[in-house]
């Protein structure tokens, strides 16, 4: 099982939309913000603002499918970076 804590600047895209899902993020420290668009430095469409134990890249995860939307850090984060692998395990246990 594999999990990592990231530590990441402002403005760091974590997550591109339409790339594959191969993990999902927890904030441990700091903001980010969740959002559509097609370049970082053009206007954006800002779905939501995340923070200190929020969520994040699950979706893609567990439906299988591309990003559905940009994370980028608003500041200096800390993030606790779980791996497909990881959650699937975790979710087959469960389950039993």
């Amino acid at each position: 099982m594999q999990t990592a804590l990231t530590f990441l600047d402002a403005e760091t895209l974590v997550v591109a939309q339409g790339a594959e899902a191969e993990s999902m993020f927890v904030i441990q420290r700091g903001r980010c913000s969740v959002w559509r668009g097609e370049a970082v430095d053009a206007p954006r469409e800002v779905l939501a603002e995340l923070g200190p134990g929020d969520v994040f890249g699950e979706l893609g995860l567990l439906h299988q499918r591309e990003r559905s939307a940009n994370v980028s850090c608003i500041e200096a984060c800390v993030l606790l970076e779980v791996s497909a692998e990881t959650l699937r395990s975790v979710l087959d246990r469960s389950i039993h």
